[in-house]
């Protein structure tokens, strides 16, 4: 009799089927057969490589530790010697080496719905997905028993991560991907650089200056927005351009205002349509250099030695009719 002992399994293509394949060749009552040359052949497609001739040993077992096959598919083995088989092995699959496929990820938007998935080649099913380095963008997951990616992100930028794949004969393969989030549309104006205390006449500076940002807070860059600036608190009156444009950035910068009646908790607010407003924290406004000294209360009619009065008094002020204390 000819039996195979070890049968053939899956495999890749290439590569060496382990354990070796092993057959038998016996007597009549089950006596081993020493010296008994052993063949091989493929069925399927492809070549099979390692199977020359093989002599049974002294339990009658002849074995074929380099078989490889060089195509992919559902194969079988064919025995036979002098006078025995053929014999047929059980079926077993020769698979492509693992690989992924997936070469891209297309980029996607804030606040949208993302859908996509990865994807492999060769190898044995089923496959198990992972992140092996990196992240993925807040909000977007990985399944790991089909490598869809959905989700929602909410930061925008770019995430690179390397995305990992195992068969089920524990073989591995990476690709290094990533995803693109733009942030979305404008929905609100931010602060960037709040007013700062100035002096009165003094354009204020640093310039105030706002961004465009989207419902998750994204800087958007998005050139040609007007932005309208206010004095929404304290009192006097905004002079300088009042209303600008966004850049190429998304940012509206107001670098001439100017207030010149003094006091605190004084408050611009930046507004653009529909966009949510943005007010700044209360900032103060100085007296300018003196520049008149006036009396208030002039000196009257008195007599020797005597008080004058009422008091006399006098104002200094700066150039805008702010008094000058001190």
């Amino acid at each position: 009799s000819l039996a195979f002992v070890s049968q053939p399994t899956a495999t890749l293509v290439n590569a060496t089927i382990t354990p070796a394949v092993t057959l038998q060749v016996q007597d009549a009552f089950g006596n081993p057969i020493v010296g008994e040359n052993v063949s091989l052949s493929l069925i399927g497609t492809g070549t099979l490589s390692g199977a020359a001739p093989t002599a049974t040993d002294a339990s009658g077992i002849a074995t074929f530790a380099a078989l490889s096959i060089d195509s992919a598919g559902s194969k079988q083995l064919s025995a036979t010697t002098t006078s025995l088989g053929p014999v047929t092995s059980g079926a077993f699959v020769v698979s492509a080496p693992l690989a992924i496929a997936t070469s891209s990820l297309p980029a996607t938007t804030a606040g949208a719905a993302y859908s996509d998935s990865v994807t492999a080649t060769g190898g044995t099913l089923p496959y198990t997905w992972s992140i092996a380095e990196g992240a993925l963008p807040t909000g977007i997951t990985l399944d790991s028993g089909t490598g869809a990616l959905t989700g929602t992100a909410t930061t925008a930028g770019s995430s690179s991560f390397v995305v990992r794949v195992e068969d089920a004969l524990a073989d591995t393969a990476t690709r290094a991907l990533g995803i693109v989030v733009s942030a979305g549309a404008a929905t609100q104006l931010a602060m960037t650089q709040q007013p700062a205390a100035t002096v009165a006449g003094v354009a204020i500076a640093p310039a105030f200056t706002l961004q465009l940002r989207d419902a998750f807070g994204n800087a958007v860059a998005q050139s040609g927005v007007s932005v309208d600036a206010t004095l929404s608190a304290g009192s006097g009156t905004l002079t300088g351009t009042t209303t600008r444009s966004t850049d190429v950035a998304g940012l509206a910068t107001f670098d001439d205002l100017v207030l010149t009646a003094a006091g605190t908790g004084k408050k611009l607010t930046a507004s653009s349509g529909a966009l949510t407003a943005a007010e700044s924290d209360a900032f103060a406004i100085t007296p300018a250099a003196q520049a008149s000294l006036a009396f208030v209360t002039q000196p009257t009619a008195t007599l020797v030695n005597a008080t004058i009065t009422p008091a006399v008094t006098l104002q200094v002020q700066d150039a805008f009719g702010n008094p000058i204390v001190g």
